[in-house]
């Protein structure tokens, strides 16, 4: 991730982190807890734990995407001026 402020960048970073770490947890969480009822119904249990954690990690990503695209732009931008600066 090239986002020009490194904080928003460490930020996001460990939010995608966290994101991860309930997706992990929360699949193993609906599992185990759930183990004892069946293995199909443990299954989609744990994938109904998951949910969340997969949610934020969209979100969190495309908020990343939206960062970078108007870095781009702005980047874009600039160079656009320049151009027609130097035709003028």
């Amino acid at each position: 991730m090239r986002l020009s402020s490194s904080k928003l960048a460490w930020l996001l970073s460990f939010l995608t982190g966290l994101f991860w770490a309930m997706v992990i947890i929360g699949f193993f969480r609906g599992l185990f807890s759930n183990w004892h009822i069946g293995f199909f119904y443990a299954l989609a249990s744990a994938f109904f734990w998951m949910i969340p954690g997969v949610l934020g990690v969209v979100f969190v990503e495309y908020l990343i995407n939206g960062f970078e695209r108007t870095e781009a732009i702005k980047e874009q931008n600039k160079l656009l001026k320049e151009l027609l600066e130097s035709k003028q």
